[in-house]
């Protein structure tokens, strides 16, 4: 069987291109069966973001050298790493052949502002034998009015229905989809070992104790000041990873963020995949609200992480200086990621192929219910 990953595959999201690694390389070496990303013309973003990158990228600077600098190595790990299908999937394609299964997500792909039409990211269009969702996210607590028929319409095309949040069900269930289901991030689904295998560190001079800064949106000014006075304090270089005042490290890999993440003493950020990965690697971090233009709260994906992993300490905005109820327990948070793992092995053995049955005694504590099929019916 060969299986297709539909996910965002422009741009120079860490998160983005880690989620997508993730995803393939657990299915490839997990099930008897070829993984290949396909090949899209999606861009993340809603068209303001991009016309604001368009104007910046016109105008000649150090920082647009930099932001094609970044773009060049992330198509490189594109090539070397993500297996990208040789036809591409379009609003206006016919047919798509290369795949037996289709896989929507991860990451936000079904977020209402970052495009018109969400059909290409249900399998609407060129369906192959069957497609499920993966931890796919709506990035927002609820659909507007305006977008739900669409999304409810396209939604049925899938087999399986699989988000990242708990407010991910809640949408599907208004939008009529009462048997969807919350499975891990994929990036969770490869452990701390093997993510340590591809780490590398940069070609750049990286500071003995330093700690890393890495935020999507706008740091606000109390937070700014929190974290310089945790640098003064115990004597810590800043690293920033996503800033274009600190060109420096604005063009590393997504493997050398891995290992910028790592080896840091504190990780200070608002995206959802630092987190993430500061739980895998046990580094104490703290995480704010995202601050963007959109009025839309994007943050349930931080609420079903602190959730799940018990993280309720490491809110920026109700941090009270007590550094070591930060600490992460790496017992604990191993013994959550296997069992979520496991729901995730038992989610594909059952929606991947429609034939296939699965063998219940492998999952025996996931069948006190009888609910966890995730399977949908029209």
């Amino acid at each position: 069987m060969k299986i297709g990953i539909l996910t965002f595959t422009e741009g120079y999201n860490y998160g983005n291109k880690l989620q997508n690694y993730a995803l393939l390389t657990y299915l490839k070496n997990n099930f008897s069966c070829e993984v290949k990303t396909v090949n899209n013309c999606i861009a993340q973003g809603s068209k303001l973001s991009k016309a604001i990158l368009l104007l910046k990228w016109s105008v000649p600077s150090k920082k647009h050298y930099m932001y094609w600098k970044r773009l060049v190595r992330f198509k490189e790990f594109n090539k070397e790493y993500l297996n990208f299908t040789k036809e591409k999937l379009t609003n206006s394609s016919r047919k798509f052949t290369e795949v037996d299964c289709l896989v929507c997500g991860s990451d936000q792909i079904w977020n209402p502002n970052y495009y018109e039409s969400i059909n290409l990211l249900t399998g609407k269009l060129p369906s192959p034998k069957r497609s499920i969702s993966y931890a796919a996210s709506f990035g927002v607590s609820e659909i507007p009015q305006e977008k739900k028929k669409d999304f409810a319409e396209a939604l049925k095309n899938l087999d399986a229905i699989s988000v990242r949040e708990k407010q991910g069900v809640a949408i599907c269930n208004e939008l009529g989809f009462a048997e969807s289901r919350v499975n891990i991030d994929p990036t969770f689904l490869l452990s701390k070992s093997e993510w340590l295998k591809v780490v590398k560190k940069p070609n750049k001079k990286v500071p003995a104790k330093y700690v890393v800064t890495y935020f999507l949106g706008k740091i606000e000014e109390e937070n700014e000041k929190l974290i310089n006075n945790y640098c003064v304090k115990n004597n810590l270089t800043r690293i920033d990873l996503n800033s274009v005042n600190a060109l420096e490290w604005f063009d590393i890999t997504p493997f050398e963020f891995l290992y910028l993440i790592n080896n840091s003493e504190f990780v200070f950020t608002d995206s959802f995949h630092a987190s993430v990965f500061s739980i895998i690697f046990g580094k104490q971090f703290l995480t704010a609200e995202r601050v963007s233009d959109d009025t839309n709260r994007m943050s349930s994906r931080i609420d079903t992480l602190f959730s799940t992993f018990s993280c309720k300490n490491h809110r920026m905005k109700t941090f009270d200086g007590n550094v070591d109820a930060l600490k992460i327990d790496n017992v604990k948070v191993e013994s959550i990621i296997q069992y979520e793992k496991n729901r995730t092995k038992e989610y594909f053995c059952k929606n991947s192929n429609g034939d296939r049955r699965v063998d219940f005694d492998e999952f025996p504590y996931l069948y006190k219910k009888k609910s966890c099929s995730g399977r949908i019916v029209p």
